[in-house]
This record gives C-alpha cells, structure tokens and sequence, in this order.
C-alpha cells in the first residue's frame, strides 16, 4: 500500500463525481450518488477511513450484508455492484486502491424472472404481527417502533432520528431532519426532511410510551431521542432485531411453518434471530407499507383498539407508573374482575357492586352506566338508564372482555363515542380500486417503488 496516496471514501466519492459531470447527464449522477453513498456509509460505519484499505474480501462483506439487511432485489444487487466495480476502478486510476481490485468486485447475472422482486409483508402477515404487538407487547420499543415505520413508511434511519420534539401530539404530526452533525442524517440528506401527519391511534400510542414507558435518556450529543433504549438512542440494529423477532411466525402465529421447535430452535435465540427463514428485515416491513392495500384501514383499527384499552391494560400501565400520595408506586391487580351486566364500577376505589343477575332478564329494566371518575379525558361522568334488547345484551356480555376492556360500561361508552364521532370510511369506488390494485400484485403484474427508482435512476 506504499505506492497509494490516502484519500477518505467521502472525498473520493466527490471527486468521482465532479469528475463525470461533464460526461453524465444530472440524473445519472444522482443515481450514482446515491448508489455509491450507500457503500461509502458501509464503510464509514466499519471506520475505515482511507481507501487504501480496501480489499476484495471487504466488498464482498458489503454485498452479503446489503442482500440480506436492505433485501436488494437482484436486479437492485446487480445496479448497485455494476456502480461500485466503475467507482472502484476510476479509484484505482488516482491509485487509492490497489490496482485490479475491480475485477474482483462481483456482480450477479440476471436471468428470467430474476430481474424483479417484490418482497414485502403481505396483508394478512403485516395484520397478524400488529395485532400480536397490540395484544401482547402494547407499548414496548418493538410496538412503537414497527408502527410508526409502517405508518410513516420510514426508512431505519430516519425512524431511529426522531426526537421527542420531532412529535407534535398537538398537531399529531412527525417531523424528520436531517441532522448528521450530531449522528442522525437521512439517506436523501435534506431532500428527505418531511412532516408526516399522523392517525389519532398513533398518536395515542406514542402519549403512552413517552409517559408509560420510554426511558427518560439523552444520547451523546445532548438530543432526547423519541424511541430510546436504557443506553440512549435505539439503534440500526436494534429496530432490525425488532423486524425480525416479531415478523417470526412462531410469535405471532404460535406455529412454526417449517415444523421447528421453537424451544430448540436457534433462530429463537437473541443473536441469531435473522437466521429465520420466514422472518424478514425493516426493509419489506417498510415496503408492505408503501404498497397500496385494505391492511391500513385494518392497521388503524388496531391502533384504535389500542385507545379503547381506556380503564384496561392501558389504564394499568397508567396506575403502575402513578405514585400515591406517600411517593411510592401503586400496584397492578393481576386479578380479573367480573362485571355483571348492571354491575355499578368505580375505578377510583376498585369496588364491584353486584345485583341479582335474575332481574336482568327482563329487556325493559334500566341498565346504569359506570359512574368512573376517570373517563379517559371525557370529563365529568353522569349516569344514564338505558334499554336495551336482551339479545344485543348477550352480545355484548360474550365479547367486551375479549375486545381488552376493562368492564362493560367502558365498551358501551366506546360505541357511544364511535357513534358520534364515526371512523372515515372509504367508498365503494375506493375499495374497488384497492381490491384490484391487490389482485394485479397477486398476479405479479406490478413491481416495487425502489426498483421502478433503480430502473429509472432516480433518488426519492
């Protein structure tokens, strides 16, 4: 390496580039740009700071690691190391690399149906991960994180550059900066800085993480980040262990479809759980998301049955983190309380009031709401008599518990509050045009966002 002259991959890239601007139209410089920052960012992530170092073996490292951690579809695998074998030559013509190192840079041949992928996260597969999220992991990194790059359709990056002064609970918006002075750069630099409005359910969801359960931690430049872990801001690699932990389907189905023990299995294990065959990486969490289906109506429902959790779990989280008056922490009942149809709640002192349960055959006696103190923000409660059909009644006694409610008197209000304020919902045209754009995808007659870009060699 004596005879090379030390230059950083940024300035080389630079250089490259001020160099073919006189040869490539701005499109194309764009494309290789981009292409050739994706690999300039892999090697700054490994700190390698001067070309000289670079080997056959490191390039073939970035191949390996890109076709599994950003899914490159082949034909995105062949534009991006057909890029970077021309970058690597003109490298070797101002002697930063050694001499032939091109030639070893591989790159596949696409043959047949190789030339197009469209890997993402089916409807139902996406549904079944957030309603396992919803129902067991309600408000953990892993929850927040997934949904908010599901709804957002947010890269890794810049999920993880979020601040908690990036969220507007006000406006319910998300804001993403470009700020790589202190650690956090978008892919597309100040191009990809957005406001992204957001659902109520989100909103809602990222309330009770920061008061419920996001630790209160500052990273190394002094930012308070939005998604943190004990240590300070979440990591690449903890929101793609995120991806592939909770897209495995022995977690979110309780079945293994390659008929593994999930007991014995070593993808189940922390640091190998990528080796899953079935589980996939943010990237297709991402581009599910990005392709047009019914699964976002679905995924509001879920975050709205997340809000409806009211006095339940999401009430306990609340009472869990809540101190009494002496300072120290109030307890969570694992208990569950049963709730008889008339039953009168009062949360405040966790008291049941039963009547006979006979009397309540007869459909034209008065059923009286809950008299809870804490109505979710709804201000003062007041009791009402209602009549009802006993048949609607039996209805609602077989599934307010399974819907995650805390009693009966919060599903009602629930369905009052619905009534009142009803979800959008979509036409009859719309859900037409979302049943055959899923019917084309099913046939394969489309392909994804990012390859349509790399065909085109546009940035986003």
């Amino acid at each position: 390496m004596s005879d090379l002259d030390p230059i950083d991959p940024s300035s080389a890239l630079e250089l490259y580039l001020e160099d073919k601007k006189g040869t490539l139209s701005q499109s194309s410089i764009r494309a290789r740009r981009s292409r050739i920052s994706t690999f300039v960012d892999w090697l700054d992530d490994r700190e390698i700071t001067n070309l000289n170092e670079l080997t056959g073996r490191l390039v073939k490292e970035y191949q390996l690691e890109s076709r599994k951690e950003a899914d490159w579809a082949p034909s995105t695998e062949k534009s991006m190391m057909d890029t970077t074998r021309v970058f690597v030559r003109w490298c070797e013509s101002i002697e930063a690399v050694n001499s032939g190192l091109s030639e070893r840079v591989q790159s596949p041949t696409l043959t047949g149906d190789e030339g197009v992928r469209d890997l993402h996260l089916d409807t139902e597969t996406a549904q079944e991960v957030l309603n396992n999220l919803d129902r067991f992991h309600y408000c953990s990194r892993a929850h927040v994180t997934l949904a908010v790059m599901w709804h957002t359709m947010a890269r890794c990056g810049a999920v993880r550059s979020l601040d908690l002064d990036d969220y507007d609970s006000v406006t319910q918006s998300l804001r993403f900066r470009h700020r790589p002075e202190t650690g956090t750069p978008l892919k597309n630099k100040h191009t990809s800085e957005r406001h992204v409005a957001i659902s109520v359910s989100l909103a809602a969801l990222l309330d009770d993480w920061i008061e419920l359960k996001r630790p209160a931690v500052t990273d190394e430049y002094g930012r308070e980040p939005l998604i943190t872990t004990r240590n300070g801001r979440t990591a690449n690699g903890t929101i793609s262990g995120c991806a592939y932990k909770y897209t495995q389907p022995c977690r979110y189905k309780r079945r293994c479809p390659l008929d593994r023990n999930p007991e014995t299995c070593e993808s189940t294990e922390h640091a190998k759980i990528s080796s899953c065959p079935e589980s996939v990486s943010p990237h297709p969490f991402r581009r599910g998301s990005i392709t047009l289906t019914p699964v976002r109506r679905s995924l509001q429902s879920s975050f709205r049955s997340c809000r409806r959790l009211g006095t339940g779990y999401r009430e306990a989280l609340r009472r869990a983190h809540r101190p009494r008056e002496d300072g120290t922490a109030t307890g969570v009942s694992r208990g569950r309380v049963g709730v008889s149809p008339s039953s009168t709640v009062s949360t405040s002192s966790t008291t049941v009031q039963r009547v006979d349960r006979s009397d309540l055959r007869d459909t034209s006696v008065s059923q009286h709401m809950s008299t809870d103190s804490d109505a979710g923000g709804d201000g003062e409660m007041e009791k009402i008599n209602v009549r009802v059909p006993q048949s609607l009644l039996a209805q609602v006694d077989d599934v307010w518990e399974e819907r995650g409610y805390a009693n009966k008197s919060e599903f009602i209000r629930d369905a009052l509050r619905d009534a009142v304020n009803p979800p959008t919902q979509l036409s009859e045209e719309a859900l037409e045009h979302l049943a055959e754009s899923r019917e084309q995808r099913e046939r394969g007659e489309t392909v994804s966002q990012d390859d349509v870009k790399d065909r085109l060699g546009i940035d986003d």
